[in-house]
């Protein structure tokens, strides 16, 4: 239940005006906790996804591998400590499904993309064989959109675009 923050860069390929084929890459920092204390890991997330387009808005299911790296840990007292995945009982690797809705749209001239990304891993969280469990991420995507092709690339005779 707690918010982190996230940065990446997307690719995306529209086979026809109902589909679109998504790659991102996306830098997370990932937050846990338990009473007062927290702890703080930056992943590296690289979902894949199918859309279905109807006009600005889209729909779309997928896959998604994360790479965990090591993060820091807030123990009661407000000090910070370096922690790796490993030493909580955390693998370095994640694999799981995602779901999510997106809506381009024009703001003050802007091409603006906004999704709400839900991601579900399939793979255990711990390595223990006593703690299983999987983990559950939302995440609330608000960026730019601008599209690359021969139509919106191309200048016309008189040179302006």
């Amino acid at each position: 239940g707690y918010s982190g923050s996230l940065a990446g860069v997307g690719f995306s390929v529209l086979p026809s005006d109902r589909y679109k084929f998504e790659l991102d890459a996306v830098y997370s920092n990932r937050v846990f906790g338990f009473g007062s204390s927290k702890a703080f890991f930056n992943c590296f997330q690289l979902p894949l996804s199918v859309q279905v387009r109807r006009e600005t808005l889209s729909l779309g299911a997928g896959f998604y591998g994360a790479l965990w790296r090591n993060g820091r840990a807030d123990n009661q007292i407000s000090s910070f400590s370096e922690v790796a995945a490993d030493e909580v009982g955390k693998g370095s690797k994640e694999y799981g499904f995602l779901g999510l809705l997106s809506l381009r749209s024009k703001i003050l001239e802007l091409p603006f993309y906004l999704a709400l990304r839900y991601f579900s891993s399939t793979s255990d969280i711990a390595k223990s064989a006593l703690l299983k469990g999987s983990l559950t991420e939302y995440q609330l995507l608000v960026g730019l959109d601008f599209a690359f092709s021969g139509k919106n690339t191309a200048l016309n005779s008189s040179g302006a675009p």
